[in-house]
């Protein structure tokens, strides 16, 4: 038997509804779901849909990454920063790992998946280049992003944390 869903959760999914269809560039419903789930994890951050849409790694091979942000002071990160990034003492590096799934039911595999891709890709001694054929271009730059500036910050004694976010349907 089928479950009712609550006057919420029927709520919730028209207001996904409504917004995919005003929405443009979203392939399908779940592309969208990716870019809705990031919008309001990360909403205390103020993200332009370009800066949101900036982060979306989903796709194949992304390491059950969906999403990939990182913050210095609640101020987004961009490569092209790096060179230039400092920081004082007590500063915050955050690193925001999202998987969403426009989905009722969830999956112990993404959090096996968060598992590895870390261990793979946050372990400094471990050359980036050799998970080519295993991660997509778009998860190891982020994952090089967080590293280059973790190297570049280690002197101003940064506070880092790394948050792994499971975004699925309401039950």
């Amino acid at each position: 038997m089928a479950t009712k869903l609550t006057n919420n959760q029927i709520l919730l999914k028209e207001c996904l509804e409504q917004e995919f269809k005003e929405s443009s560039g979203y392939s399908d419903i779940n592309t969208y779901f990716e870019h809705f789930a990031a919008s309001q994890v990360l909403k205390d951050f103020n993200l332009s849909d370009e800066e949101i849409d900036s982060g979306n790694s989903g796709g194949g091979n992304d390491g059950g990454c969906d999403s990939l942000y990182i913050f210095l002071n609640g101020e987004l990160v961009t490569a092209d920063q790096i060179e230039g990034l400092n920081a004082t003492k007590g500063s915050y590096l955050d690193f925001f790992i999202l998987q969403s799934k426009n989905t009722t039911s969830f999956g112990e595999d993404a959090l096996m998946k968060w598992k590895t891709v870390s261990d793979n890709l946050l372990n400094m001694s471990n050359g980036l280049d050799k998970f080519s054929k295993r991660y997509n271009e778009i998860t190891i730059e982020s994952f090089g992003l967080f590293r280059d500036a973790m190297a570049k910050l280690v002197r101003s004694q940064v506070k880092y944390k790394v948050s792994s976010t499971y975004v699925q349907k309401i039950l």
